[in-house]
């Protein structure tokens, strides 16, 4: 999910593009001109998977024990 943030400092605004998914949240783009970013969200692929806490806990689980076997078994 995007969201542009304004921050305005002595009269003058700064717009900041924040991607956010689950807990992680990622600046992406800045720009003094609000039309650029929206401009680079129009741009963007379209999401349409929505963050399931408890799938990427078990994909992250699956990952680490395939590391963890792998590790054992000598590969």
């Amino acid at each position: 999910m995007y969201k542009i943030i304004e921050k305005n400092k002595q009269g003058t605004s700064l717009y900041t593009v924040v991607y956010s998914y689950g807990n992680l949240s990622l600046p992406v783009c800045q720009s003094r001109d609000y039309q650029h970013c929206v401009d680079y969200i129009n741009k963007q692929p379209i999401e349409t998977k929505v963050y399931n806490e408890e799938e990427s806990k078990q994909t992250l689980n699956n990952c680490l024990s395939k590391m963890y076997n792998n590790r054992n078994n000598g590969k």
